[in-house]
C-alpha cells in the first residue's frame, strides 16, 4: 500500500492510505457473489412464475450491469464489498466525486476488468504509485482504506470517562470525515510542530467553527481536542 496527499473540504493537506491490489480484488470477487446470487434469484423467480418476457427479463438483469456505478453513485463510492472491506472511491483533490467521476469509472470497467480477466487493472494499479487502475486515472480518482477512521473512533472512545460532560453539542453538524482530519491536523502537529503545523491548526478551527456556528476563545489545539471528544461521546451514546 502507498500513501498519497489529498486536500480535505477544510484545505488541509493529510494522508491517505490506498487500497491495495489484494483488497481491490477481494471486493471484485464479494462483488461478484452477491451478483451471482442475485442473478440466481431472478432466474428462481422467473421459472416459479414462468415469466416469458424477453423484455420483463432484461429489465431484471440490467441492475447487474450497472452495479457499482449505481452503488458507488448512491452511497458516497462504496459498493457492498467496498463497504464490508471499509475502503472507498475518493478523487485525488480531496474533493466528493462527481456522477461523472463515478461513470467513468464504470465505462472504463471494460478495458480494466472485464477484458483480459482483470490484468490491465493489476498491473495499472500495481505500477502505478496511486493506486489506480484505467478508470481511476481517466476519473481523477483512487480507491483508499477507511481503517484510520474506526482506529481514531477507539482510540477516542479509551480517553473519555463515564463523567465526561459534552460540551459542543453542535458538533453533531460534523461528519465522520471532519473528525477525521481534525485528527490527523493534531496528529501532524505532534510530529512536526512549527508555524505551519500551527496554522494548520488555527485553520481546521476556523473551517469547524463556521461549520457548526461554535463561539469559542479556546485556543486551537484545546478546541479541536474537545471537539473530537465530543463527537465520540454522542456516537457512543447513541449505541446504548
Amino acid at each position: 500500500m502507498s500513501e498519497i496527499k489529498i486536500n480535505t473540504s477544510q484545505n488541509v493537506e493529510i494522508e491517505r492510505t490506498t487500497a491495495n491490489v489484494g483488497l481491490r480484488m477481494a471486493a471484485q470477487i464479494i462483488d461478484y457473489f452477491i451478483l451471482f446470487v442475485y442473478i440466481m434469484i431472478v432466474i428462481i423467480i422467473v421459472g416459479l412464475l414462468k415469466i416469458e418476457s424477453s423484455a420483463l427479463i432484461f429489465i431484471a438483469i440490467l441492475p447487474v450491469f450497472f452495479y457499482s456505478f449505481i452503488m458507488e453513485a448512491l452511497f458516497q463510492g462504496q459498493s457492498v464489498a467496498k463497504m464490508i472491506l471499509k475502503i472507498r472511491v475518493v478523487k485525488l483533490d480531496g474533493s466528493q466525486p462527481t456522477l461523472l467521476n463515478y461513470f467513468i469509472r464504470w465505462l472504463f470497467r471494460i478495458i480494466d476488468i472485464v477484458s483480459f480477466y482483470g490484468i490491465i487493472a493489476i498491473i495499472s494499479i500495481a505500477a502505478g504509485g496511486k493506486g489506480q487502475r484505467l478508470g481511476d486515472k481517466a476519473a481523477g480518482t483512487t480507491v483508499v482504506s477507511l481503517q484510520k477512521k474506526n482506529y481514531l473512533k477507539n482510540s477516542m472512545y479509551r480517553s473519555i470517562n463515564e463523567n465526561y460532560k459534552l460540551q459542543f453539542p453542535q458538533v453533531e453538524l460534523l461528519q465522520e470525515q471532519d473528525i477525521f482530519t481534525i485528527n490527523e491536523v493534531i496528529n501532524h502537529y505532534y510530529k512536526n510542530p512549527g508555524m505551519q503545523a500551527r496554522q494548520l491548526l488555527i485553520k481546521t478551527k476556523e473551517a469547524i467553527q463556521l461549520k457548526t456556528g461554535i463561539e469559542t476563545t479556546l485556543e486551537s489545539m484545546e478546541f479541536l481536542r474537545i471537539v473530537v471528544k465530543d463527537y465520540n461521546y454522542m456516537i457512543r451514546h447513541d449505541e446504548y
